[in-house]
């Protein structure tokens, strides 16, 4: 019997779930690649939800990044996407 991981309903699907920490993580390194350039184009950062369909990208310039960034607590989420397992923490990003 193989085991594949999914995001489908098979019965043999193995649920995957993103890890938020990395996601942080990969979101800071793409900011300090960022570094020293005052555009105010947006970035494309990562939604830092744990639905593992979740690939849309959330679109903020460096300074609300930032900003966003000083409150630790509040992971980037787009609309409607949650944090935590329990469907709770439900936190909008900034426009």
């Amino acid at each position: 019997m193989a085991i594949s991981l999914s995001t489908d309903a098979s019965p043999n699907a193995i649920p995957l779930e993103r890890n938020p920490a990395l996601l942080y993580r990969v979101n800071e390194f793409m900011r300090e690649g960022r570094l020293g350039q005052s555009e105010p184009e947006r970035i494309p950062f990562f939604c830092e939800c744990r639905r593992a369909d979740c690939y849309a990208p959330v679109w903020l310039t460096a300074d609300t990044y930032d900003e966003r960034r000083g409150r630790p607590q509040e992971p980037l989420l787009l609309p409607g996407h949650e944090y935590g397992r329990d469907g709770g923490e439900r936190q909008r990003i900034a426009d």
